[in-house]
């Protein structure tokens, strides 16, 4: 690391006895976390990943707090019922992918929804390899709710400008795949991509609102309940 990139990779103690964790110094100053964890297991997801716990700045109105608090879920599990409330009026937001949270349960389920009183717009960014805005995968136990008190809605997009995905066909603003259970979308306004939006007759490509995929691998979806939602192109 120091020769390739100048870096030096200080050890940490790991939460789990096969994962290995290192501070990334630069000159002293700390630039990062890596964590490895190359050992295959059952409950462990497959394929080639990379989910960033921390985004690069500059963006100009980006908001990630909810795809730290997504990764965060997948790292540390849960012990209780989770309540994300979305307090802004609009959101440009990379991905938010859920994976196997430990822990959840019918009794600790993770709720996604507007703060009260508050209409909250979420625009999705999306790239030509990974075009999902709301990834469920193997998840359970979790709720979408576009509906609280005092007026509150939810409506899920894609950011203007943003790439078409057309390297995913399993694309969707929301996907719902692998051995997902207990799932409920509820109540939301959701609309999907084409390849000439505004233009939707002279589009070639599109993907959905939502998608249930099960992959190629014999998984299967159960106690998935989509109720309530409104959908647009």
């Amino acid at each position: 690391a120091k020769t390739l990139f100048g870096v030096d990779m200080k050890p940490l103690k790991a939460s789990g006895s096969l994962v290995e964790a290192y501070d990334v110094l630069r000159r002293g100053k700390h630039i990062g976390t890596f964590i490895l964890d190359p050992y295959a297991r059952t409950s462990k997801r497959d394929g080639a990943w990379c989910d960033a716990l921390r985004e690069p700045v500059g963006a100009p109105g980006t908001k990630r707090e909810y795809a730290v608090a997504f990764n965060a879920l997948n790292a540390n599990g849960v012990s209780g019922a989770v309540t994300l409330n979305m307090t802004d009026a609009s959101y440009n937001t990379p991905p938010l992918v859920l994976y196997v949270v430990a822990g959840a349960s019918s009794t600790n389920t993770i709720t996604l929804r507007p703060k009260a009183g508050t209409a909250v717009q979420v625009h999705f960014q999306s790239f030509p390899s990974f075009g999902s805005g709301l990834a469920l995968a193997s998840t359970t136990d979790f709720i979408l709710n576009g509906i609280n008190s005092g007026g509150a809605s939810l409506k899920l997009d894609y950011q203007a400008g943003t790439a078409f995905p057309y390297a995913d066909a399993n694309a969707a603003t929301v996907l719902i795949t692998g051995t997902s259970s207990r799932i409920q979308i509820k109540n939301t306004t959701i609309y999907g991509i084409t390849d000439n939006p505004g233009d939707l007759l002279n589009s070639s490509d599109a993907r959905q609102g939502i998608h249930l995929n099960t992959g190629s691998g014999g998984a299967t979806l159960t106690d998935i309940l989509i109720d309530g939602n409104t959908f647009g192109d």
